[in-house]
């Protein structure tokens, strides 16, 4: 039953992914037009509509795609409670158990036999095979599970007061020169920090706009 639940879920995850990277690049294409005619002092509501309109639905699928990786998330936890081994993980995953096991070195198994799937998937990104090898995570590779739980991550950093906590600290102590020169924080006019990336995309909000977390 968790096996199968877990390959839907899995199934769920590509179709709602591929529906956030289609909306995120519609959003980057309007952002791109809107700053060109912006740059010829020219004014297109319409526009301007269509960009909020995009952001807004993208982030609700964005949202979407990170509900799947929090189910994704807990039912790898009762799945393993109820037998599964690391071989079925290696298997749901489409990897070879004795490749993994290589990968992630005996201190990672043999120190915690009993480790959690869901904290293995997440972490060393069990089903993402990428043969150019960049050291990114591209969204283009297909790896439901992987992305599914990125989202589930980035969702829980940016949206509770824990998780916020939780990244910052970590991001901090680990790297300080990412957080002092790859990102900055810009305040909206409705006082809502919001963290920027190097190429001026907004990653996500500090602050949640309702005052509680999500």
């Amino acid at each position: 039953m968790a096996l199968a639940t877990l390959v839907m879920l899995r199934q769920e995850s590509r179709v709602a992914h591929l529906k956030s990277e289609n909306l995120w690049s519609e959003v980057r294409g309007m952002r791109r037009a809107m700053k060109k005619i912006k740059e010829a002092a020219m004014k297109f509501p319409l526009g301007e509509m269509r960009v909020k309109k995009l952001e807004s639905d993208a982030d609700a699928a964005q949202k979407e795609l990170a509900h799947v990786g929090e189910e994704i998330h807990q039912m790898l936890e009762l799945w393993q409670l109820a037998g599964a081994t690391f071989e079925d993980l290696c298997n749901l995953c489409n990897r070879d158990p004795a490749q993994v096991r290589k990968e992630l070195g005996p201190k990672e198994l043999d120190a915690r036999p009993d480790a959690s799937f869901s904290k293995l998937a997440m972490i060393h990104n069990l089903d993402y095979k990428n043969p150019r090898d960049t050291g990114w995570l591209e969204d283009s590779v297909d790896a439901p599970l992987t992305h599914a739980l990125k989202a589930y991550m980035l969702d829980t950093m940016l949206h509770t007061e824990a998780g916020r906590k939780a990244a910052h600290e970590a991001m901090e102590a680990i790297f300080p020169e990412i957080m002092e020169n790859a990102m900055t924080v810009v305040t909206d006019e409705d006082g809502i920090r919001h963290l920027i990336d190097k190429d001026g995309m907004d990653i996500g909000a500090l602050d949640d706009r309702g005052g509680k977390d999500s």
